[in-house]
């Protein structure tokens, strides 16, 4: 599966979209309810908010600095 990775060259939406479209993903293959619009933009809301999403762009431009080096 794949992990979604913020991506800052792209606005807040299309993030949005790509982040929606994996979390869709995720949760029928779990066998859980997807978000609805509203649920679905305070979700996204909050991990900006909290910096988890940066954070994990951070990382996966650090974990391809290390495999461009290898």
């Amino acid at each position: 599966m794949e992990k979604f990775v913020y991506d800052s060259t792209k606005d807040d939406h299309a993030n949005f979209q790509h982040w929606r479209y994996l979390n869709d993903r995720e949760r029928e293959e779990f066998g859980e309810r997807k978000l609805d619009d509203q649920e679905a933009e305070q979700v996204f809301g909050e991990l900006k908010r909290n910096g988890w999403l940066i954070k994990q762009s951070d990382e996966a431009k650090a974990d391809r600095r290390r495999n461009d080096q290898s």
